[in-house]
Formats: C-alpha cells, sequence, structure tokens
C-alpha cells in the first residue's frame, strides 16, 4: 500500500516558512563568530531542501541547496563572514520564500530576481573558499597525534538507497558535518558500482565506512543524518582502541 505523500504537503511548507523567519531573523542579527546562529540557519536551510526534495519541489531543491552549502562553509570556517555575503543570503531567503509561496499556490514561480539572484549564488560558491574539512584518507591518518591515551570515537556505516541523491541530500555534506566533530577518517566501498553499460547517472552506488576520532554523543551524528533515516542503512557502533588505530594505521 503506497503513501499519498501530499496530505503532507502544508506541514511541509508551514514548517519551511517557519524556518525562513528563523533563517531571516539570524542573518539580521548574525555576528562572524556567531557558531551557534550559523548552524541554527544552515538547519533551518536543509531542513526546507530536505523536505523539498522529499515532495518533488526540484526549483525549491536546487535554489536552497546553494545556499546550504555556502552556510555550510561558512560554518566549517573554509568561507571568510562578510556584509555582502550577509545581504546575498538574505535575499535569498526573500527568493525562497517566493518559490514556497508557489508551491503552496500550485503555480509556476518564474520571477527574475530569483534567477538573478541564484546566479549571484552560483558565482560567490565558485569563488575561493579558505581551509578545507577535516576529512582524512586512510594514508594519513598514522600521522595525527592525541594528547590523551583514551582516546573515543565512533565506527559508522553508511549505505545510502540508489536514489538518495534525487531527494536534495548530498553524502559530501554529511560527511563535512562529520569532521567537525572530530577527527573523520573516510573508507568508500565501490562493491556495488556496476558495469559502465548499466550505469545510471542519476543512482548513487557508493557506501561508506567511517571512523570519527571524538567524544561525541550518538545522537550528535544521528542528527546529521535524520533528514535521509528512511533511504538510508546507519550503523554506529563505538570505536574500539581508536588511539591505537590511529597510531597503527600509518602502515596504508
Amino acid at each position: 500500500m503506497s503513501i499519498d505523500l501530499s496530505q503532507f504537503i502544508p506541514t511541509f511548507l508551514e514548517e519551511s516558512f517557519e524556518g525562513l523567519e528563523v533563517m531571516e531573523s539570524g542573518l539580521l542579527h548574525l555576528e562572524e563568530d556567531d557558531t551557534e546562529t550559523i548552524n541554527a540557519i544552515f538547519r533551518a536551510a536543509h531542513s526546507i531542501k530536505g523536505g523539498a526534495g522529499t515532495f518533488g519541489f526540484s526549483h525549491i531543491t536546487d535554489f536552497t541547496h546553494v545556499v546550504e552549502t555556502l552556510m555550510d562553509e561558512l560554518r566549517a570556517g573554509r568561507r571568510p563572514f562578510s556584509d555582502s555575503l550577509k545581504g546575498l543570503l538574505l535575499s535569498s531567503v526573500d527568493c525562497m520564500r517566493l518559490l514556497l509561496e508557489a508551491a503552496r499556490d500550485g503555480v509556476e514561480c518564474d520571477d527574475s530576481q530569483i534567477k538573478k539572484i541564484h546566479q549571484e549564488l552560483d558565482a560567490e560558491l565558485s569563488s575561493n573558499s579558505n581551509v578545507e574539512p577535516d576529512v582524512l584518507s586512510e594514508a594519513s591518518v598514522g600521522t595525527l597525534e592525541t594528547s590523551s591515551p583514551d582516546v573515543s570515537g565512533w565506527d559508522i556505516e553508511f549505505v545510502p538507497a540508489p536514489h538518495l541523491m534525487m531527494t536534495g541530500n548530498e553524502p559530501v555534506l554529511m560527511m563535512a558535518a562529520l569532521a567537525e566533530l572530530g577527527k573523520l577518517v573516510v573508507h568508500p566501498c565501490t562493491d556495488d558500482v556496476p558495469s559502465l553499460e548499466k550505469l545510471n547517472p542519476e543512482e548513487l552506488f557508493f557506501s561508506w565506512r567511517m571512523d570519527l576520532y571524538s567524544d561525541c554523543l550518538e545522537d550528535d551524528i544521528r542528527e546529521i543524518f535524520e533528514w535521509v533515516e528512511d533511504d538510508c542503512s546507519l550503523t554506529i557502533q563505538p570505536l574500539k582502541n581508536a588511539s591505537q588505530i590511529l597510531i597503527t594505521n600509518s602502515g596504508y
């Protein structure tokens, strides 16, 4: 028995308009080092994008994806804060409101302002950013140093459904968020990648096992995957002998 998702659209729209209020209020009062507000704005954009992808509002997903990515770079310290970026993001909120209103009213939204701001967002995103997130390869993990012999961590297995990307969710953003919690080592699995003639470019065939060296809570990790919990297999277990692994993995 299939579920008619359209019955949940009014709730999505109501929560999305509330999310826009969070974004707008946060941006108006945002200062450079206000990590809490930056995270709140990012989460609101992420929720709107994820919900829009679920209900097939591709215009909202595409536009909000760029906003979300800029906020992710800002919160990760890879993009400097500036008044011009703040102004652009505020203009983006206005555009997102127009897109949501069009979805609510069942009409097309062909607004020149939305196209203009989308182009400015793309240009901003393509400009140089700062430091890359702290995601480590297996080869480099052995160079890490720790001040404590009792390093803790988590073993995370993430197997997304093939259609995950079509819902507007991207694993790379989730990994960047995990890397903010500690040292992240990513082990990609390509066993399920089909031959070229059978490959569907719109589907995702990768899965990942990740070692996160952090004293964060399991709930902190699950929060990152909350929008995709129905579209993936996620296993989180304590990482055994984390401090020893940090040292001995240098043999890769």
